[in-house]
């Protein structure tokens, strides 16, 4: 895995190399201290992974996940930040990012996330799936969502969009995951989607996850 890390503060940087470098097959390639930077780096590295601080000069984590996200394409983004704000969190998704992970608690998860997104899943720790689900429940039955899907529908909107997979979904609605799959191809015929980037646009859009 090949991996570019934009943080501003060279101490946090050097622990993220320490950390990432242990691990066979990862290596740093590039770092940055500005957002600015970390953009030229990721449009000339196409790493596969950046991990990116939430607050930095110039611009910041989510402003550069959004500047690379036509010219990097391939790369997928991690954010470290020292909070875990509903305000945090809407800002980190809404920017396309893949994970999220507390610099505080980064020695213990942020290998997983890389993990996680180098597969193409999403990584948020857990605080923040339950301000998403949190959000979600006191938010179901608003008018403004919509009636082009059922409440079952609706639920599993969200678990998709928070990253779980039909499998993972269906445990935790227990129901069986071919049940999950027909519910899945059912909302993307009626919202016109075939990804789940859009599905993740969409439950933004309607407040599915207001509260990110």
């Amino acid at each position: 895995m090949r991996i570019v890390i934009a943080d501003d503060h060279d101490l946090m940087r050097r622990g993220i190399r320490d950390l990432v470098s242990a691990c066979d097959d990862w290596v740093v390639v590039g770092e940055a201290s500005r957002g600015d930077d970390a953009v030229r780096q990721i449009d000339e590295l196409q790493p596969d992974v950046a991990i990116l601080d939430f607050s930095m000069p110039i611009l910041s984590g989510p402003e550069v996940a959004l500047a690379v996200a036509s010219t990097a394409p391939g790369t997928r983004i991690v954010v470290l930040t020292m909070h875990d704000s509903e305000t945090t969190l809407r800002a980190i998704v809404e920017c396309g990012a893949h994970g999220y992970v507390l610099k505080s608690e980064a020695d213990i998860y942020l290998r997983q996330a890389l993990q996680a997104v180098l597969v193409g899943d999403r990584y948020y720790h857990s605080r923040a799936l339950e301000m998403m689900r949190t959000g979600y429940l006191n938010r179901q039955t608003d008018a403004e969502i919509g009636d082009k899907l059922t409440q079952r529908e609706r639920g599993i909107v969200v678990l998709l969009a928070m990253g779980l997979s039909s499998k993972e979904a269906a445990a935790n609605l227990e129901i069986s995951t071919r049940t999950v799959e027909t519910h899945r191809m059912n909302i993307y015929r009626k919202l016109r989607v075939n990804t789940i980037a859009a599905l993740v646009r969409y439950a933004i859009r309607e407040n599915l996850v207001s509260t990110f």
